[in-house]
């Protein structure tokens, strides 16, 4: 059934005058017994090889050399190699695409016309001989570039790429192979300027191979460390820790004092990315004591604020244009080591030393500003810019969050866009942009992380961009699709650190779809921990924090009230002055909701208490984006006022809380508050129009994909009817009267 094999196999049999054309009658005709009695391999590549050994020799040539080149190859590389062969390579092509082995792509291009041609051609050419084929051309070609005036980046990759298939035992002058090794070398960082980490490593890596194994320390030290540190920072970027030990472990036996710092941060991190927390704590304060640099401090240090202060002083005294045509500091190699400590540092902080992350990113922010711009100035700039954030100072962290977005247009700079992106979307700029539009900036972070092979960070905006899809009233149903899919990546790629916050998420999704029994089972079949093994093993405090959000919202929407949060969620992430993000900011207003709720029910002062702290918080917030805040704090406010007795301030707050959400498509929680107006209005008499409430509830719920929660809503409902049960299409839609305009003649029901 091949379409190739039968073409191939017919044109051969014509070429062998299996199959002739007759004259009289003009026709096809052909022996069927002599083809039946012919051996006819069963594969195409074994059929196109016979078939291209009856071509002529030089013919034969062409596609050999087209073949080690590849599937598709420029004009101009030919030129070179016939140059080096002393064929016309160009003729020859032309004769091969004749006999459709090969098509022109365009003027400077030529292709095999199937992969399997290609093969097959490959395949024609003795081991030995491939591999001294790819050595020739390599050479040849790079000969010609490293002699032309102007570099050609495209050519000078096809070279080396070509001397690396042919391997180091091609070679025997000792002298060429340190020059090969130079070459990887230098196209390796080239790779690093376009942020192809994974073709970086690999070229550092076959530039060691071209070393000798047992003496290159000794005879060409510079040129060994150099590679092997770089192949260290490359397997880093890619969470490659087999790599990363492998290489650090020869740094560290061969290197000179002062030249292993890389190494060691090297080690640190791959013991980070072991979860060796502790251990990596200690080699990262070792490397700081050596560099001469102070040990981060915690938050309670007095000297910590008042630095933080001064910082806060400078960054106003500088304009953004200022700070964006910063000259580049002198010292370059030292500071890119100190910020990338630094910020490891950050990340590891958050499981064991959450106090200690303000000073660290202080230190950042002072490296940066005080010596001069390099390439991790971005997210120096990033992390100071959290902390702003953090302690209230929101306008001057979204103002530094905003230039370090712009900082990676600086040389070197875009390999960290993921990274960046990644916390300023969600650290950051949320506080002042709607949710919604950092969903967008998260997939961009994504793709950057991607393109860059920086796996963490595009798994970090994996992970925030499905937070913020949930938390912004995202369809659940495409919620989970894509839940289901980050968690299956997530397991095949061994990423355990976010597999727990991925597992909560996707629980709840599938608890808000499908009710609770469901997400166990899903969880299970899914290979991920269920929510339940969460909340037994929950080590660190950021998923404490996270599963407490999630515990929250689910003990809200179902109106199951046991096994909250002991210590609550504002309280603590207030204690350990934690960065706020959607899902802690949210789950901070469920907790509110939650505790207006029982203090109804159970007249309890302390739930009161704890509300009334909740409304506060969000009261202050509010104040940096309407968009993200205002009606979370709205209907805060109403539920305040109702457990306060003040029913018609209540009343109006309920209306423009629903407003609010709906303005700002925030579904969820227009759901969630026409729920709560419609419970209240209820309690008030005024029926009709708690019915028209509790409707419009229930279609957003069911537009949200939260079924069965618009299940219990409607329960709820004929439950406070009993029999009288209303038809849902004769009810009004709350929102004509709710949202008419001042002055509007409409009257408002009830």
């Amino acid at each position: 059934g091949n379409p190739l094999f039968l073409r191939q196999l017919i044109d051969s049999l014509k070429d062998q005058g299996r199959i002739y054309l007759n004259t009289s009658p003009p026709r096809w005709a052909w022996d069927i017994d002599d083809i039946a009695n012919l051996e006819i391999s069963d594969s195409v590549v074994a059929l196109l090889v016979k078939e291209m050994q009856r071509l002529p020799s030089d013919l034969q040539l062409g596609l050999n050399v087209a073949a080690c080149m590849g599937f598709c190859t420029t004009h101009s590389s030919f030129k070179i190699i016939s140059s080096d062969l002393g064929v016309n390579l160009r003729d020859l092509l032309d004769q091969v695409a004749a006999k459709g082995y090969m098509v022109h792509v365009d003027e400077t291009k030529i292709k095999f016309a199937h992969d399997k041609i290609l093969q097959a051609a490959y395949e024609m050419i003795p081991p030995q001989q491939r591999l001294e084929n790819h050595m020739r051309f390599g050479l040849a070609i790079c000969s010609h570039v490293l002699s032309c005036s102007v570099e050609n980046d495209e050519l000078f990759f096809v070279a080396v790429n070509q001397i690396n298939r042919g391997g180091s035992d091609v070679l025997q002058d000792l002298n060429q192979k340190v020059n090969v090794a130079a070459l990887n070398l230098k196209a390796g960082r080239r790779s690093m300027e376009l942020s192809d980490f994974s073709a970086a490593l690999s070229l550092f890596c076959h530039g060691i191979s071209f070393l000798e194994k047992d003496k290159c320390w000794t005879t060409q030290y510079t040129l060994s460390l150099n590679l092997f540190d770089a192949a260290v920072e490359m397997a880093c970027a890619l969470n490659d820790a087999g790599t990363v030990q492998s290489m650090s472990k020869q740094i560290l036996i061969h290197a000179k004092a002062g030249d292993n710092y890389n190494c060691l941060y090297a080690v640190a991190r791959s013991l980070r990315l072991a979860y060796e927390f502790q251990e990596s704590k200690k080699v990262a304060f070792t490397m700081l004591e050596q560099l001469g640099e102070r040990l981060p401090r915690p938050t309670d240090d007095a000297g910590v604020a008042a630095d933080i202060e001064e910082m806060k002083l400078m960054l106003q005294g500088m304009t953004n244009e200022f700070i964006l045509n910063m000259k580049e500091t002198n010292d370059k190699k030292r500071d890119i080591l100190l910020l990338n400590i630094y910020e490891d540092l950050t990340f590891l902080f958050l499981f064991i030393d959450q106090e200690r992350i303000p000073d660290v990113s202080l230190r950042m922010a002072q490296i940066t500003l005080s010596n001069g711009l390099c390439s991790m100035s971005p997210v120096a700039c990033t992390h100071f810019a959290t902390v702003l954030v953090t302690i209230g100072d929101t306008e001057l962290g979204y103002r530094l969050g905003t230039l370090a977005l712009r900082l990676l247009d600086k040389p070197s700079a875009q390999r960290h866009a993921s990274a960046v992106i990644a916390f300023v979307g969600t650290l950051v700029s949320w506080v002042a942009e709607p949710l919604q539009s950092i969903v967008d900036s998260h997939l961009l972070g994504i793709q950057y992380g991607q393109r860059n092979g920086d796996v963490i960070s595009e798994f970090l905006n994996f992970q925030f961009y499905l937070t913020s899809s949930f938390f912004s009233g995202m369809n659940l149903s495409v919620v989970r699709d894509k839940s289901s899919k980050f968690a299956h990546e997530l397991l095949h790629r061994k990423q355990k650190f976010l597999v727990r916050a991925a597992a909560l998420v996707h629980a709840q999704v599938v608890a808000l779809m499908e009710g609770w029994e469901a997400e166990e089972g899903v969880n299970r079949e899914l290979k991920l921990p269920t929510w339940d093994k969460v909340a037994k093993s929950r080590s660190d405090f950021n998923i404490n924090c996270i599963f407490s959000s999630l515990q929250y919202m689910r003990s809200f929407m179902f109106k199951e009230f046991h096994d909250l949060p002991r210590d609550g969620l504002l309280s603590p992430i207030s204690a350990k002055k934690l960065a706020l993000r959607p899902v802690f900011y949210c789950g901070i207003f469920f907790e509110g909701l939650v505790s207006f709720h029982l203090a109804r029910k159970k007249s309890g002062e302390e739930h009161r208490k704890k509300g009334e702290a909740v409304v506060a918080f969000m009261r202050r917030w509010s104040g940096c984006s309407n968009w993200n805040f205002e009606n979370k704090y709205l209907v805060l406010e109403a539920e305040k006022m109702n457990v306060s007795g003040f029913h018609d301030h209540a009343a109006q707050l309920y209306e423009d809380a629903i407003r609010s959400a709906h303005e700002h498509k925030f579904l969820h929680e227009e759901a969630l508050t026409s729920e709560l107006a419609a419970t209240f209005f209820y309690e008030k008499g005024l029926h009709q129009k708690s019915f028209s409430l509790f409707h419009h509830s229930i279609k957003c719920y069911q537009k949200w994909g939260a079924i069965t929660i618009a299940k219990r809503v409607e329960n709820d409902m004929r439950s406070k009817i009993g029999q009288d049960f209303v038809n849902f299409e004769s009810i009004e839609d709350p929102l004509a009267s709710i949202l008419a305009p001042k002055g509007s003649s409409k009257k408002r029901q009830g």
